[in-house]
């Protein structure tokens, strides 16, 4: 039977199909692989896919009050949940949020809500956090794309990778050593220093944003597969302070 010139186009266009999906597999691929060099470098895939949530203590101090400040953090990787609790010699504050609501209590007692525009900033936050990322990420989660740019970096994108929520860069042994994002359009920019173990995580010991405003250093890293033993939701006695 003779091929027809309709025949032989067609052929030729599910080749070319073919060639260009088997190509953005080996693509993907290959930036997993250097997702994956980072989290091996950081613990292994397998802690961070087990790792569903977080109790952080850490130091950290700004510009406008250089105090030190003790911040202690309780974080949910599966889904946006945080809670924090600054103390230092002139602060002891609390506030936490989940997908829904959020609150805070101030050193004197006062009580706030967060508004809409606040609570989807925060989740906007947790989505864009280097930890969260490197959870799902290790879980093969669809909620984020990873593509590969030269020089050992990665831009990470939401699911339909249209939307650059971050940029992770790496040095030459895989290590992270820069995270950069756009959030409700600022940039903000921190880099990390070199790692240190935290049990099983091995961690940047320190970061700064690229002004040097912000500071941290950790004092203790721990992870759980299960969910975090504290509440996100405020006191029962909790009451919105008005001004």
């Amino acid at each position: 039977m003779m091929k027809t010139k309709k025949t032989v186009a067609n052929r030729n266009i599910l080749l070319l199909l073919f060639l260009f999906a088997v190509t953005n597999l080996i693509f993907c691929q290959s930036n997993n692989d250097l997702f994956n060099n980072m989290l091996n470098r950081m613990g292994g895939v397998e802690l961070w896919k087990e790792t569903k949530s977080l109790h952080i203590v850490e130091q950290m101090r700004a510009k406008a009050l250089p105090e030190i400040i003790r911040q202690e953090i309780w974080r949910d990787l599966t889904k946006p949940a945080t809670r924090f609790h600054l103390k230092s010699e002139s602060m002891d504050r609390t506030r936490a949020f989940d997908e829904v609501q959020g609150w805070g209590i101030l050193e004197n007692g006062k009580s706030y809500s967060f508004n809409a525009d606040r609570i989807k900033n925060e989740k906007m936050v947790w989505k864009r956090n280097f930890i969260t990322i490197c959870h799902h990420i290790a879980n093969g989660s669809k909620n984020y794309t990873i593509k590969e740019k030269e020089g050992y970096i990665l831009e990470v994108y939401n699911t339909t990778g249209e939307e650059l929520l971050c940029t992770i860069e790496l040095d030459g042994t895989f290590a992270p050593i820069k995270w950069e994002s756009d959030i409700g359009g600022e940039v903000e920019t921190y880099i990390y220093g070199p790692l240190k173990q935290f049990g099983k995580y091995n961690l940047p010991s320190w970061w700064t944003s690229s002004d040097g405003h912000w500071q941290y250093h950790y004092l203790s890293f721990s992870g759980s597969n299960k969910s975090p033993n504290i509440s996100f939701l405020p006191p029962e006695d909790f009451k919105v302070d008005k001004d």
